[in-house]
């Protein structure tokens, strides 16, 4: 009979209720039990449950974002743990190239989740920056909420309005920002204006652009007439640098669009198409603490297992080294005051026009 591996003389130690008792050890370093168990063990034994927090290892080391990513999307997760990190170099805007690490936050955190066909169906990695990223950012310009966290400042505004012609009887018409951002028109900020012909098309500019305008992230429920007209108006959101640096650093096709719910005022809201965006209340806290209604957090109402392990790591700073600083949330105070995460820790409040650092979260597969 063979000798047992680590493994095996681990599994042997516990208890029939898979506890370890106080004072057992077990010879270090045997090679059989791998890098994750080796992380859980000092130079004489186990370490007791709680005792040390696990620093992560840098998954930079071991794969390319593209093994990475072949991997993730297989669902093959083995070596992977919550706080591993990836190390990137991110430019925001027209800062200097920086290095950035990117930790593990959750794994399959979105997977089956969405209002469309079975949700997102793709294995993937939930990211967040380590530390803050800057510049720092405001929401808006002034102090108001009005339009939510999808029509703040911050995340890009993309509001549609329609006119009705003779007879016309739209409803719930919606503008997406992420597919407008992506169409054809190479969007800009301003106003784009979709009027229905005779033909039963839309026109943009003189042109025919089709019977429906799914393809600039335009939803609309009833029949349109001649004449109608559905307005859009587009502005780049202060987010938009610090999504362009992700997509540089790992690829744009490999951070996914998923289905989330975002707030349009402090007690409504809507689903809309997601890549990089900011984190609500409960992803960090696993609560609500100052988020004013369920709006902006049933979507994602379940605290990331990175912050449930690690709840120190929630302090914010200013890039790696730097200071301390408060991050903002997506989740809504009060009509002039956005969440966020103070530089001590503290889940908080703040005035929207006032700038912080941003830690944004996406999925990486």
């Amino acid at each position: 009979m063979s000798n047992p591996t680590g493994l095996e003389n681990f599994r042997n130690a516990l208890t029939p209720e898979g506890i370890l008792p106080e004072g057992s050890t077990l010879p270090p370093n045997n090679p059989d039990w791998g890098d994750d168990f080796r992380a859980c063990c000092t130079p004489t034994g186990i370490k007791i449950a709680g005792s040390s927090k696990y620093e992560g290892k840098n998954l930079s080391d071991k794969y390319t974002i593209e093994q990475l990513s072949a991997k993730v999307q297989a669902g093959n997760f083995e070596g992977i743990r919550i706080g591993d990190y990836i190390t990137a170099e991110v430019k925001v805007g027209s800062d200097s190239k920086r290095e950035e690490d990117f930790v593990v936050a959750g794994i399959d955190y979105w997977y089956g989740i969405g209002d469309k066909g079975n949700g997102l169906e793709t294995h993937h990695l939930l990211l967040i920056p380590k530390n803050g990223f800057y510049p720092t950012m405001k929401m808006n310009d002034s102090n108001t909420t009005t339009g939510g966290y999808y029509g703040s400042k911050a995340h890009g505004i993309c509001s549609a309005a329609y006119t009705a012609g003779s007879g016309g009887a739209l409803t719930s018409v919606v503008g997406d920002y992420e597919d407008f951002l992506k169409t054809t028109l190479a969007a800009e900020d301003g106003e784009y204006v979709f009027t229905r012909n005779a033909s039963g098309k839309w026109e943009y500019d003189e042109t025919e652009v089709g019977a429906n305008l799914n393809a600039y992230g335009i939803t609309y429920s009833g029949t349109p007439v001649e004449g109608d007209t559905i307005t859009l108006t587009f502005a780049k959101g202060y987010l938009e640098p610090y999504r362009q640096a992700i997509y540089a650093a790992f690829g744009e096709s490999h951070i996914l669009t998923h289905r989330t719910v975002k707030t349009i005022s402090t007690s409504s809201d809507q689903w809309h198409n997601a890549r990089v965006e900011l984190m609500n209340e409960c992803m960090v806290y696993g609560t609500k603490i100052y988020a004013n209604n369920n709006n902006g957090e049933r979507v994602a109402p379940i605290q990331l297992p990175y912050f449930a392990e690690n709840p120190q790591c929630r302090v914010g700073h200013r890039g790696k080294g730097g200071a301390r600083n408060t991050w903002w949330l997506s989740s809504i105070y009060s009509g002039s005051n956005f969440c966020g995460v103070s530089g001590n820790g503290l889940a908080n409040n703040n005035n929207a026009s006032y700038a912080f650092v941003v830690r944004p979260y996406f999925l990486f597969a």
